[in-house]
């Protein structure tokens, strides 16, 4: 089967393969929740949902977004495919005329699709292992869209969804005369995302059960993925009983990285074991391989994904579309096929050797995993947004400013606090160990209707900030809320 790449008059990338049967086809944008800033988080989410809107009850058209692309796919004859394709472009160049009504409806509909993420930021791995910036605001989620305007996804879409960052796939030949008529724009700048957080780790977050996150090669990373899960559900599911089953998720980073997540969920009562096993199980297949059976596996699943029916051909298209518009490498499919057959238990062990030092593991919050942490020798990381400093330092930077008193009812052994032009100071009462956030280390402030701010930092950290946990609570929020950059201050939701 010959895959054929070529560009539209408007510039726009295709490629395109003659299946028969029943056309699939696909408009790529390549722009994701990781090119959200934090303040527009959900943003490409709500562009999503308006041109959606606008495409009606189309039951072949789906609409979907990751961290890395947008996609728009429908499937049919080859003229209702390109004709949806065509809808979808003017959509995106009609924009401008959807109302704020309309806006809002879509905002609303958000919140109901994914109630979590409106409502409060959210972190992870990810944020522990970048911080609030590129794969690390996936997690985030929206806290910020009712302060999202109409001006903001006009700037948004006209920045993103053009002619220079699209591509087409296709399962029908198309003719040289074959184009979309999408905005022109200037090309998006890639760069690859930066790591902050030391490990290994394990970083308790908000979530059910846990995840494991490696670092791995691109070329090599989903049938490595697909062998150590295998391994891991043989492990975790057959042989323990911890778990029902192992989860694999991978993640284009940047050309040559890719994130691989394993995850899992334990009862609450199991969770501690089975992160020890799954830890000490990646140490064994690094040390020693995995199965051949677990090479098989992964074998098939890659086979099963290179199927020379339409919509595998329609997905193999759209994932080197993507890797196209972000710069990443996608191999052929013979390649991909070669690679398969080429897997030996020696190379997962050299590969997860490699990747090991980068592991990070994040786990339910209200579970203990200390004693898990020290038989693992990984340290548990918090993310926090105070950082400590010296009494010493306490008093310089808190001479002569006002000092605010926490409710005993809140804090029973007492804290004070101090606002600066430099940030915000904290002193537990009794305990010696000042604490500090840095307004220069501020990344958003969410400004709840009852007068709650949430201090997010770059890192990841959060701290919440009520009045009714202070004396004199309404003007001590006050006080800081004229203090903090006020360009970083957006609505969050009442809750």
């Amino acid at each position: 089967m010959q895959i054929v790449t070529s560009t539209t008059p408007n510039g726009i990338l295709v490629r395109s393969a003659s299946v028969p049967g029943r056309c699939f086809g696909a408009l790529t944008f390549g722009v994701g929740t990781r090119d959200e800033p934090v303040a527009l988080a959900g943003i490409t989410h709500l562009v999503l949902h308006l041109i959606e809107a606008e495409m009606g009850s189309d039951a072949a058209f789906r609409a979907q977004i990751d961290e890395n692309t947008l996609d728009f796919t429908t499937s049919g004859t080859a003229a209702q495919v390109t004709a949806a394709l065509r809808r979808v472009a003017a959509i995106i160049g009609g924009l401008g005329g959807v109302g704020k009504s309309e806006i809002a409806r879509q905002k609303h509909l958000m919140h109901v699709e994914e109630p979590g993420s409106y409502s409060s930021p959210g972190f992870d791995s990810a944020t522990y292992r970048f911080g609030l910036d590129d794969l690390g605001v996936p997690a985030f989620g929206f806290p910020t869209l009712e302060s999202l305007t109409k001006k903001d996804v006009l700037a948004w879409a006209g920045s993103w969804l053009t002619a220079e960052n699209a591509a087409v796939a296709i399962t029908k030949p198309v003719g040289a005369t074959f184009d979309l008529d999408l905005p022109s724009g200037p090309v998006p700048i890639r760069r690859a995302p930066i790591s902050t957080g030391e490990t290994p780790a394990l970083v308790p977050c908000n979530l059910a059960g846990a995840r494991l996150s490696l670092v791995v090669d691109a070329a090599s990373a989903e049938q490595l993925g697909e062998a150590i899960r295998a391994a891991l559900k043989r492990r975790l599911s057959d042989e323990a009983g911890l778990v029902y089953s192992v989860d694999l998720a991978t993640i284009p980073m940047d050309v040559s990285s890719t994130e691989i997540v394993f995850a899992i969920a334990p009862l609450e009562v199991d969770l501690p074991e089975a992160v020890r096993a799954a830890v000490l199980g990646l140490r064994d297949f690094a040390q020693d391989g995995v199965s051949d059976e677990a090479l098989a596996t992964a074998a098939d699943v890659v086979r099963l994904g290179l199927g020379s029916d339409p919509a595998s051909i329609r997905d193999w298209l759209i994932e080197a579309n993507e890797a196209s518009l972000r710069g990443f490498v996608s191999p052929t499919r013979d390649e991909a096929v070669a690679a398969a057959a080429a897997f030996t238990p020696a190379f997962v062990a050299a590969a997860l050797t490699a990747a090991l030092p980068s592991l990070v593991v994040e786990f339910d919050d209200r579970a203990d995993l200390g004693k898990v942490a020290k038989k693992l020798e990984i340290q548990v990381v918090a993310l926090e947004a105070l950082e400590s400093f010296t009494p010493k330092a306490w008093k310089k930077a808190t001479k002569d400013a006002r000092i605010w008193e926490a409710r005993k009812k809140t804090f029973p052994e007492g804290l004070t606090a101090v606002i600066t032009a430099g940030g915000l100071f904290y002193d537990p009462a009794g305990q010696g160990d000042p604490q500090r956030l840095l307004f220069g280390d501020l990344v958003l402030v969410g400004e709840r209707p009852t007068g709650q701010l949430r201090l997010v930092t770059v890192n990841g950290g959060e701290l919440i900030v009520d009045p009714a946990d202070w004396k004199q609570g309404k003007q001590f929020v006050k006080a800081l809320r004229k203090a903090v950059p006020a360009e970083l201050v957006r609505e969050f939701p009442a809750v």
